[in-house]
């Protein structure tokens, strides 16, 4: 707990310290870039731009396909970079020891939240960069110029080290909030609890798209953190709702009965809410200009997951199980598969959603 406290110190100082610092310079996340390209050599085309697929030269006689490769290169490395700090930032903010965990105890638990924070990081740094936060410009005349990548390379690398603060301290607010009967780090390094890992595992995945979400729509550093605060508080109020819409006692089945049908089947409900949030955050598209529209936009796909997800639970158990119950398949039975497919129609239908409203 000291642990976290310093660590959460720590961040508020740094982040607030740059809120002046936005994508473009200025303090505002400028204009949303698809993603991130070099800049190429004067006098070159880029690979979209040529009329055929033939190697276009730079003026040092090298393939433009070498300078897309260092590009590609330079920033695959950077994101292993952020995997490895993310992965000993959250050794050093957890009370236990992670690689004891995963090696001398073989705790699979472990494992589980270590995944699921890992591809968490990944969803923010995919976010970052495809939200403009690194407009390319490597190349200066015929030659990669590294100082100006590294330049080039800050914007990304604040929203990324924010993004990852964000991404611990909303496992701490899922930790309190959507499991708050019992101790998840018990559950995980005393019981080995896989179900709970679940759970905890697809907290930290929907807590990195709402982050992707709100780096991608933001104006600047603040409307970034308040869309994150906005759309966690969200994903909190949809577990307690969802948990409302279960025959069960889900908490109990996690905890005592470690369950890991319904830690699926709700991990890929909390997956399948965070989704349409990170749709309602990100303002893809025209209009969206004032804060009434963007509020609006937020608050449509917000309500209509709330209100769609849990009546599909309903639809699924008559349509795909017909006969047999949802929930006897998933509490008397601990039936694996039935989690399975609840998750899978649930992050299923949040797919389709998003891709036809």
């Amino acid at each position: 707990m000291k642990k976290l406290t310093c660590f959460s110190i720590l961040f508020a100082i740094l982040f607030f310290s740059n809120t002046g610092f936005g994508v473009d310079g200025n303090g505002t996340a400028g204009e949303t870039s698809s993603s991130v390209q070099p800049v190429l050599p004067e006098g070159s085309e880029s690979k979209s731009d040529s009329t055929n697929n033939s190697s276009v030269s730079s003026e040092s006689g090298l393939p433009i396909e070498i300078y897309w490769a260092l590009y590609g290169g330079l920033y695959i490395i950077i994101s292993i970079a952020f995997l490895y700090f993310g992965k000993q930032l959250f050794d050093f903010v957890t009370p236990f020891d992670l690689d004891t965990q995963l090696t001398e105890k073989d705790n699979r638990a472990m494992g589980v939240v270590l995944t699921g924070y890992l591809l968490a990081i990944i969803v923010v740094v995919c976010g970052v960069m495809s939200s403009g936060g690194g407009e390319g410009g490597a190349g200066v005349g015929a030659d990669f110029n590294f100082t100006e990548f590294l330049i080039e390379l800050a914007p990304v690398g604040l929203y990324t080290l924010a993004g990852i603060g964000f991404l611990l301290i909303s496992g701490y607010i899922n930790d309190k909030a959507i499991l708050r009967e019992f101790s998840c780090t018990q559950e995980v390094t005393e019981q080995k609890n896989v179900a709970v890992a679940i759970i905890i595992a697809a907290g930290f995945l929907g807590s990195a798209l709402v982050i992707a979400g709100s780096i991608q729509g933001s104006l600047d550093w603040v409307s970034a953190a308040i869309g994150f605060c906005v759309g966690q508080l969200l994903l909190v109020v949809f577990a307690m709702v969802y948990q409302r819409a279960t025959a069960y006692d889900d908490q109990q089945e996690l905890h005592q009965r470690k369950n890991v049908a319904v830690g699926l089947a709700f991990g890929g409900n909390l997956l399948a809410y965070s989704i349409l949030i990170m749709k309602g955050l990100t303002m893809s598209g025209g209009g969206l200009e004032t804060v009434a529209d963007r509020l609006s936009h937020f608050g449509y796909y917000a309500i209509i997951g709330a209100v769609v997800l849990p009546l599909l639970r309903i639809a699924n158990d008559r349509l795909f199980l017909p006969g047999v119950s949802l929930d006897d398949e998933i509490v008397k039975d601990q039936n694996v598969n039935a989690g399975l497919m609840e998750a899978g129609l649930a992050v299923s239908m949040a797919v389709i959603l998003i891709v036809c409203l």
